[in-house]
C-alpha cells in the first residue's frame, strides 16, 4: 500500500489557470488534489467552509498581487485558508507569481 497525499491548492480566482496546471500535475503522478471550488462547500459563511483544509497533508499558496474576495469575516477567502492552517502542523508551501508590474 503506498500514501496517497491530499493536498489543497490555494489561490485568488484570478489564478485558476495556474492553479488547474498544478492540480494536474499533482494528480497524474498520483496525489489527490483540492480546490475550493471542487472539493468545498462553495459559501462565504465562515462556519461552512474550508473546513477540510484541515484535511491536507500540506497546503500549496499561490500569490500575486489580488488580494480576493472579503468574506462576512472582513477578509479575504485566500486569507481565511491562510489562518485555518497557519497554527497547524499541516507543512504550506508559498509560491509567488513573477509579475513586472510595480505594486505598492
Amino acid at each position: 500500500m503506498y500514501f496517497k497525499p491530499r493536498i489543497f491548492i490555494s489561490s485568488t480566482f484570478d489564478l485558476l489557470r495556474i492553479r488547474a496546471e498544478i492540480q494536474d500535475f499533482f494528480s497524474s503522478v498520483g496525489a489527490e488534489t483540492m480546490l475550493y471550488e471542487k472539493n468545498l462547500t462553495p459559501s462565504i459563511m465562515s462556519s461552512t467552509y474550508r473546513v477540510d483544509i484541515l484535511e491536507a497533508d500540506f497546503v500549496i499558496y499561490i500569490f500575486k498581487e489580488r488580494y480576493g474576495t472579503i468574506t462576512d469575516t472582513g477578509i479575504s477567502g485566500t486569507h481565511e485558508e491562510w489562518e485555518s492552517v497557519a497554527n497547524t502542523e499541516i507543512p504550506k508551501h508559498v509560491y509567488i507569481v513573477k509579475t513586472d508590474e510595480k505594486i505598492d
